[in-house]
C-alpha cells in the first residue's frame, strides 16, 4: 500500500483521536463542578463596593457573605449521595478513610447506602485520655519507738544460738541469747 493511499486514513485517525481527547478533557473538567454542586457547596463571590462620599479616597471595601458555622459541640455529618464512595468523601473533607470508618463503625469500605448519614471527624479522631489508675499503697510499718533506755553499766553479749527451718520463710526461726550482764 502506498503512502498516498494511507494518508487519508492517517488524517482521519488524527482527527478522531483529537476529538475524542477533547471530549474526555471537557468531561473531566466539568466532572468536579457537577460533583461539588451535588455535595451542596456554595460559591462565595466577593462584591466590590466603593464608598459613596469618597472624593479623595481611592480605597474600595470588599464584602464577603458570612458563612454559617456549626456550633463546635456538634460533629460534621455528611449524607451519602448516589455515586459517592468513602474514598471520594474522605478526599473531599481531607480526612483519613480509616478515621471515617472508625467513627461510623464501618467494617467494609465498599458498602454504603444512599442517604446514609456519616460523621466526618474533621481534624482527626479525638485522642482518648487514659483514666487514672489507682496505685496500691504499700503497707508501711511504723518505726519502733524505744520504750526504755539501755543501762550504761553492764556488758551486752548477744549471740545467735540456733536457726530452725532455714530457707522456708514461714517456718524459719532464729534464736538469740544474751550472755552479758545487761
Amino acid at each position: 500500500m502506498s503512502f498516498r493511499r494511507m494518508l487519508p486514513f492517517l488524517l482521519l485517525n488524527v482527527v478522531v483521536s483529537a476529538v475524542t481527547m477533547l471530549a474526555i478533557l471537557y468531561w473531566w473538567d466539568n466532572r468536579d463542578a457537577g460533583q461539588s454542586a451535588a455535595l451542596g457547596e456554595t460559591a462565595v463571590t466577593p462584591t466590590l463596593s466603593l464608598p459613596t462620599n469618597a472624593s479623595n479616597s481611592a480605597a474600595a471595601v470588599v464584602n464577603t457573605p458570612e458563612l454559617e458555622e456549626k456550633p463546635d459541640d456538634q460533629p460534621l455529618t455528611h449524607v451519602v449521595r448516589a455515586g459517592e464512595t468513602l474514598g471520594s468523601i474522605s478526599e473531599f473533607y481531607d480526612v483519613s478513610l480509616d478515621d471515617i470508618m472508625t467513627v461510623n463503625g464501618i467494617t467494609d469500605a465498599n458498602i454504603l447506602a444512599v442517604g446514609q448519614e456519616l460523621i466526618v471527624p474533621v481534624g482527626g479522631l479525638p485522642t482518648e485520655t487514659p483514666l487514672p489508675t489507682e496505685t496500691p499503697i504499700t503497707n508501711i510499718l511504723p518505726s519502733p519507738i524505744p520504750t526504755e533506755e539501755l543501762a550504761v553499766g553492764g556488758e551486752v553479749n548477744v549471740a545467735i544460738t540456733a536457726v530452725t527451718g532455714p530457707g522456708v520463710l514461714t517456718e524459719e526461726v532464729v534464736q538469740i541469747a544474751n550472755s552479758g550482764s545487761s
